[in-house]
């Protein structure tokens, strides 16, 4: 008897850290969807994008970047939590879409990836943002320190953030139309 209410207590356990978990998710998520959506303004929305994947990702800066047929390549367009100086460099650069899809395509065809680049210090993770197949944009969450970043919770709010600003970005496409 003994045994067998130990391992239903601990059967209990594990579902309410699942419904916990479910929970945490759920809720980070709905607090994206909701700023997404409060603006179709697409600088104001991307600003909000990089501010919300901030907050919900628990990083210490994002940036947004969308590309640009004009040279074929991502650009960033919107960023958050850098001084003014890192801002002006990250808002400068350029990366080829050669660059961007390779580093989508590997063997798990993951649309979130986390990396460590010598040119930047610290933890990435890029999330594509797709239009059907197409890559259109990365959101790049970083934290300047170069541990382990992407826990499953982590990666499940990325995915649903990247499929949030998506349909946000073709909502305010449509609208600018």
């Amino acid at each position: 008897a003994i045994v067998a209410r130990r391992a239903a207590e601990e059967s209990l356990a594990r579902s309410q850290a699942q419904l916990e978990e479910e929970a945490a998710v759920s809720a980070a998520v709905a607090h994206v969807a909701e700023g997404m959506f409060s603006s179709l303004d697409t600088p104001v929305m991307l600003e909000h994008l990089c501010r919300l994947t901030t907050d919900v990702l628990g990083c210490d800066y994002t940036t947004t970047l969308l590309w640009r047929a004009d040279g074929d390549v991502f650009a960033p367009v919107a960023c958050h939590g850098l001084t003014h100086e890192a801002r002006e460099v990250a808002l400068g650069r350029r990366v080829p879409r050669e660059s961007m899809s390779a580093l989508f395509s590997g063997a798990a065809g993951d649309d979130v990836v986390e990396y460590h680049s010598p040119r930047s210090p610290g933890t990435h993770v890029c999330i594509a943002l797709r239009r059907g197949k197409d890559l259109v944009g990365v959101q790049n969450a970083c934290w300047r320190d170069a541990t382990e970043r992407l826990t499953p919770r982590r990666r499940r709010i990325a995915q649903a953030t990247a499929r949030l600003a998506a349909m946000a970005l073709a909502n305010a496409r449509l609208v600018e139309e």
